[in-house]
């Protein structure tokens, strides 16, 4: 499951706790009994949710409505330019709902008929160097019907992993190395990656004006696919 990559890939440290501790005549006699090793990322990982992947699952895909900025919505198809701003809508409302960071990028790509929007929720470690974990979020439907398309596995299977992943790196954040920039991009599914290409772009010039290192990304895409 990629989501354990991420956490093995991204979480350091995890130590045990330290401060000093009394120790018992018979463990100088004997030696000291041995200690069982705790494997922290195990238990960041029992944490993943099950129920709570499956409940993002039904939303995402407008199996079931969700309400946002007050207003009960239905998700469903991301093709439209109301479709698209509703799911960005319901994404920056969870990740402020975890106190991230949101920035919003509006671009033109050339040869393509429509501007696109990519959102980015920055989740700040110690040190400035930035790991990415990017979902495209678009859907098309057969042509003529684009709006059919809730897109379930293409890819809210990836953005349902996404969100977990960001739920979980809050919860364990004092073992985050790096920075964490979870970033949904648009218009994949219009061909060129346009969207994932310009946020490379973007975050690669702001890189090199600020200072920090690009560490390493990750594309969560059609987790349910065989």
């Amino acid at each position: 499951m990629r989501i354990q990559l991420v956490v093995i890939g991204f979480l350091i440290g995890c130590q045990g706790g330290s401060g000093d501790t009394e120790v018992s005549d018979a463990a100088l006699e004997n030696g000291p009994a041995p200690v069982a090793a705790t494997d922290h990322l195990k238990e960041i990982f029992d944490q993943v949710d099950g129920a709570r992947l499956t409940q993002t699952m039904r939303e995402l895909s407008g199996v079931v409505p969700v309400t946002v900025n007050g207003v009960s919505i239905t998700l469903g198809e991301r093709f439209s330019t109301n479709g698209r701003k509703k799911f960005r809508d319901y994404w920056m409302q969870t990740m402020r709902g975890l106190g991230l960071e949101i920035n919003q990028f509006h671009y033109q790509a050339a040869g393509h008929p429509r501007a696109g929007d990519n959102v980015e929720a920055v989740l700040r470690g110690p040190s400035p160097n930035s790991v990415v974990v990017i979902v495209h979020y678009d859907s098309i439907g057969p042509r003529g019907r684009e709006t059919s398309n809730p897109g379930a596995d293409d890819d809210m299977s990836g953005m349902a992993i996404q969100l977990e992943t960001a739920r979980l790196f809050v919860a364990h954040r004092a073992q985050l190395a790096n920075t964490v920039r979870f970033v949904a991009s648009d218009e994949e599914e219009l061909g060129g990656l346009a969207g994932a290409r310009n946020y490379a772009a973007q975050i690669k010039a702001l890189s090199v004006a600020q200072g920090f290192t690009l560490v390493a990304a990750i594309d969560d895409e059609q987790s349910g696919w065989n």
